[in-house]
């Protein structure tokens, strides 16, 4: 079970201190919620959801989406649209103005970069009450299996290292990778985290910045060796970055958030798209559930007040990462 009931104080994300709340009433609430998650509308009664695939076809993103249609669909007449990735797929979402529309995206870190570049809104309009679904996740750097992954943290090195976070921020992070280190290292920008696995595994790449659901994958299968998470509690069976490095520059830590919206609907559509989310997230037994685990990720049970602060703690954090 992949799940954590509340992201606190953002500082402590950066440092390292969880905390988890567990009262009766989270616990019975939780318990009507998981008993709502069994039970399916009939087919007749069941509204309209378009649901943005924003995500390469056979990307992680995409995966993920898959599989909570799957458990949308007892309670929802789902239509799956096409997305094409994040971007083309949030455009996708925010021009379609008749239906009931869905899409899951990078909502703070992709607002926050077009901000910093001067450009207009990713998501413009962000609404706490239509926010129905929080995840966080991490990533960690991987090598080709067999190499050693300390090469990186060399002095004088000159490797080829990928990362998909776009030019600006990714500078960010080899610039500062040069400067803990004192090495020469070569920025590779990828837009698509496979190709960028694959192209460790061909030796096209010395290194990649990874999602943990490809980290785990091309890990499990042989092909990648994979330490050091951006996650400052360690996880996976890596060790934290952050400690690697021993360094203050917050990139270190950094938490993706992803952000699921609604439109196009009424308060009550959105609440009622947000509890039974909450409660196919904190059922074990869902599928939705069990892909978050195989992933690494944590699906985020909060109120729509604290996925809105996460949304602007990755504002704020892309931005300044951007400086």
């Amino acid at each position: 079970m992949r799940f954590r009931t509340k992201l606190l104080d953002y500082e402590q994300i950066r440092k390292v201190h969880y905390m988890f709340k567990s009262t009766l009433t989270t616990l019975l609430g939780a318990a009507a919620l998981v008993a709502a998650s069994f039970t399916s509308a009939n087919s007749a009664d069941k509204p309209e959801l378009k649901f943005v695939m924003a995500g390469s076809a056979s990307g992680t993103f995409n995966s993920f989406n898959k599989v909570l249609v799957t458990d949308l669909e007892k309670f929802y007449d789902v239509t799956k649209v096409p997305g094409g990735g994040s971007i083309k797929g949030n455009k996708i979402f925010q021009r379609t103005d008749d239906v009931p529309m869905y899409v899951m995206t990078k909502t703070g870190f992709q607002n926050g970069r077009v901000k910093a570049e001067g450009n207009p809104e990713f998501h413009p309009g962000v609404r706490a009450n239509r926010m129905v679904l929080a995840i966080s996740y991490y990533k960690t750097m991987c090598v080709a299996a067999g190499n050693d992954i300390e090469k990186i943290f060399a002095k004088a090195g000159s490797l080829k290292i990928g990362f998909d976070e776009g030019i600006a921020p990714s500078n960010k992070y080899i610039a500062n990778f040069n400067r803990i280190s004192g090495s020469n290292h070569i920025m590779v920008p990828y837009k698509s985290s496979g190709k960028g696995a694959g192209a460790v595994i061909t030796g096209d790449l010395d290194a990649y910045l990874l999602n943990e659901a490809k980290a785990l994958k091309f890990s499990k299968s042989g092909q990648l060796t994979c330490q050091y998470t951006q996650n400052p509690a360690g996880g996976n069976g890596w060790k934290p970055l952050k400690a690697r490095v021993n360094d203050d520059w917050f990139g270190w830590s950094y938490t993706h958030f992803l952000i699921g919206h609604v439109k196009n609907v009424d308060d009550a559509f959105a609440d009622t798209l947000y509890t039974r989310i909450q409660a196919i997230m904190a059922n074990p037994k869902s599928a939705t559930s069990m892909k978050l685990a195989k992933n690494g990720w944590f699906g985020e049970i909060m109120s729509q007040a604290d996925m809105m602060k996460t949304y602007e703690q990755a504002y704020d954090d892309t931005i300044n990462l951007m400086k």
